[in-house]
């Protein structure tokens, strides 16, 4: 697949949305683990209070699993769970990402623009405006002014997230009007009017591998946001709820269509070669992205640009214990930890920290 892809490329993990109120994956643990339907079936119950992780608990009740400590039966035993416990996980994990939908509605509610999303707004349309040059036209007096010239390049936003951050929260844009390629968007999305709770028009059917043959989604637009692991509004096209969680996710992903070919556009945009990847809240906690990521950096020079309040120590010591992600941490072109100075406009004397990233990540451009 050959992408003509501009060179600054975001990547974002559960990290990012935390910032604007979002759950870090202990805190979607809590939340699940706390809804009264799993509070209600006993054994969902023992499980979770012996797993932390939310995405290993929720693939264990849906495709059961090997209880090696013999928390539910036998030890080594193959423990299946009914219906009804199944049933009870899919409502409080789909709970929890209501809750979250709930808390970003807030920054819009009677807000239609809310200046604390500014900043970050800024650099979803830096991004993309990439394929946008301007030839700067000196008339007879001398004055300045500018044509304006489409390159033809795509620009893209990877996200690793199934909530709704920007269908709820970004700004379309003259030069930057963001979609999500291969669905019909609803006219609302990308938009601060879209700040009610969900209803059946903003839910949608993934298309089936027939209706994909022969479309190449990447000619409905410039500018897209590529949800990898499906979002919380989504069903599969076999009607059945489509959000990757859990083990196993590249089986998953290779099942379903459109994030099949999502993950093919991820792999080739990213290989392009010069890209520049700027990662916010992804923890490297996936081999299959970690697997893309390292091997762009490896046979096509990707570098890599962290935002993350995490010390650059932590990181590389996560980093170099795998062999797998060791020239991840060897590619990285620059580590940022103001986090909160680069996304989140709530003092105008931050902005130097925030413009001072921009020129780094962006480079010539500014």
């Amino acid at each position: 697949m050959d992408i003509q892809s501009s060179k600054n490329i975001l990547l974002l993990g559960a990290g990012f949305t935390k910032n604007f109120g979002g759950l870090l994956a202990n805190e979607m643990w809590a939340e699940i683990f706390n809804h009264e339907k799993i509070q209600n079936q006993p054994r969902l119950r023992t499980l979770m209070l012996n797993d932390f992780d939310y995405e290993s608990v929720f693939y264990s009740v849906l495709e059961g699993f090997e209880d090696a400590k013999g928390l539910l039966g036998d030890k080594n035993e193959l423990i299946l769970f009914e219906t009804e416990e199944k049933n009870a996980m899919m409502k409080a994990t789909t709970s929890a990402y209501h809750y979250i939908d709930e808390i970003l509605r807030e920054y819009v509610k009677n807000r239609p623009h809310p200046t604390e999303l500014d900043y970050f707004n800024e650099l979803i349309c830096q991004i993309g405006s990439q394929n946008i040059i301007r030839n700067p036209i000196v008339n007879e007096s001398g004055e300045t002014t500018y044509a304006f010239q489409d390159t033809g390049s795509k620009n893209f936003i990877f996200t690793l997230n199934q909530d709704l951050f920007f269908e709820r929260l970004s700004r379309k844009d003259r030069y930057a009007n963001i979609s999500i390629p291969g669905i019909d968007n609803n006219s609302k999305w990308f938009t601060t009017f879209f700040n009610e709770p969900l209803e059946a028009s903003d839910f949608c059917k993934l298309p089936t591998e027939d209706e994909l043959n022969g479309r190449n989604i990447l000619d409905e637009g410039n500018y897209f946001l590529i949800k990898l692991h499906g979002s919380c509004n989504w069903f599969s096209f076999d009607d059945s709820e489509m959000m990757v969680i859990g083990r196993g996710k590249e089986s998953k992903i290779q099942k379903e269509p459109l994030l099949k070919e999502y993950f093919e556009i991820f792999d080739a945009v990213i290989s392009r070669g010069a890209g520049r990847l700027l990662i916010i809240g992804y923890g490297f906690g996936d081999a299959h992205i970690n697997e893309i990521i390292s091997k762009a950096v490896d046979e096509h020079g990707l570098k890599i640009y962290i935002l993350s309040p995490e010390k650059p120590e932590a990181l590389r010591k996560m980093l170099c214990e795998n062999d797998d992600t060791k020239n991840i941490w060897e590619a990285i072109s620059g580590h940022f930890q103001f986090v909160g100075e680069v996304l989140i406009k709530n003092d105008y004397f931050k902005e130097t920290t925030k413009n001072h990233f921009h020129d780094t990540f962006f480079g010539e451009r500014f």
